[in-house]
């Protein structure tokens, strides 16, 4: 599901004030791998191609991680 772009994200940052230890747990969720991405907005053409979950966060992943890219291109 996506909006082609026509929202951006809040930027945000926590400071602590209160002087004592603050304590942070990252929440990762991981979509089902078939899982369609795809626009939620209705436009003639969409901006975005529909893609799979699984294949979206294996393309960033790759992006992120340049070393993959010689493992991954001979395959």
């Amino acid at each position: 599901m996506g909006i082609d772009d026509q929202f951006k994200s809040t930027i945000h940052r926590v400071i602590n004030t209160s002087g004592t230890i603050r304590y942070s747990i990252p929440v990762f969720f991981g979509p089902n791998y078939f899982a369609e991405i795809k626009s939620l907005i209705n436009n003639e053409k969409e901006k975005y191609e529909p893609i799979l979950a699984g294949e979206y966060l294996t393309q960033r992943f790759n992006d992120t991680y340049q070393y993959r890219q010689k493992h991954t291109s001979s395959t």
